[in-house]
């Protein structure tokens, strides 16, 4: 399986969530972990720490899965504690994700180079803007959740159709039958 296709899998697996009576079939860390061997299959410095990112947010992810977000105690922790640990996994799946842009360069330049830094703007916008949200009246924060909704669907439009292009277009160039080496008469 190439590098694309596995990001395109875990990715997936990470963005929608499926519940069987409040249990979640398919957790993050599955995708997480999914998108962590795609980056290992890769041997580069960059591959390297985006490999870490994944790692580290396959293990918040799993112990999120038996913890929860409102710590029972101190009153000063309740609200901070969700607001921490959203603010910590939002960076990193920013972090993951622009290094998916970079080493999917490196494996297929001919795609064109760079890191689709409105793409990724618009990411820490939803994460950033997100946390406002309570502070809107009811009808306000509706509106807002609403908007914000709709660019977080435009943007994982994008970031699929980007990496279902160049999953298609890696095993495309795989299958290309190798040059027939020249041999010499011995």
């Amino acid at each position: 399986m190439n590098f694309h296709k596995r990001v395109l899998l875990g990715s997936l697996v990470v963005v929608f969530d499926f519940n069987i009576d409040r249990i979640d079939v398919l957790p993050d860390v599955l995708g997480f972990f999914l998108i962590a061997t795609a980056f290992d299959s890769v041997k580069t410095r960059e591959a390297l720490i985006g490999k870490t990112i994944s790692l580290v947010l396959a293990i918040i992810s799993f112990i999120l899965l038996f913890t929860r977000l409102q710590p029972i105690g101190f009153p000063v922790l309740y609200s901070l504690y969700p607001v921490l640990v959203e603010s910590i996994v939002g960076a990193l799946i920013i972090l993951q994700l622009a290094y998916v842009f970079i080493v999917s360069t490196q494996r297929l330049p001919e795609l064109g180079t760079g890191i689709p830094k409105v793409f990724l703007g618009a990411q820490l916008f939803i994460y950033a803007a997100t946390g406002l949200t309570p502070h809107f009246t009811t009808s306000d924060a509706g509106s807002w959740v609403i908007g914000l909704l709709v660019i977080s669907i435009i943007c994982y439009i994008y970031y699929f159709g980007f990496l279902w292009k160049r999953k298609s277009f890696e095993r495309e160039t795989s299958e290309l039958p190798m040059k027939t080496l020249v041999q010499f008469p011995q």
